[in-house]
């Protein structure tokens, strides 16, 4: 079963980017890297898998953990995505924004 799945995920903005009919699925044990230009829609992708956003159409669907919660974490499953500053290469990986993902 594949942890994250996303199906022709739509979500444009006012401005003209976003991203247009997007579909990927991660499966559990997989490690995924979001690479490309700046607007190109990486962050946007990661705040419609947070749930920060709303898609314009597509879903998104995200499996229960296996096992229960993690220690110390609530029963909801709980994931990391984390994006970096491409402007400042040099900084810490602690320094990058982290967003977490929990399903629903």
């Amino acid at each position: 079963m594949d942890a994250l799945t996303i199906e022709n995920l739509t979500r444009l903005h006012p401005s003209g980017g976003g991203v247009r009919e997007i579909s990927l699925s991660v499966a559990r044990g997989e490690f995924l890297v979001l690479l490309g230009p700046s607007g190109c829609g990486k962050s946007t992708l990661l705040r419609l898998i947070a749930g920060l956003d709303e898609p314009d159409a597509g879903a998104i669907r995200i499996a229960p953990a296996q096992g229960g919660a993690p220690r110390g974490a609530s029963r909801r499953s709980a994931r990391r995505a984390s994006a970096r500053d491409q402007r400042r290469p040099q900084a810490p990986a602690a320094a990058a924004n982290s967003i977490s993902i929990a399903a629903a």
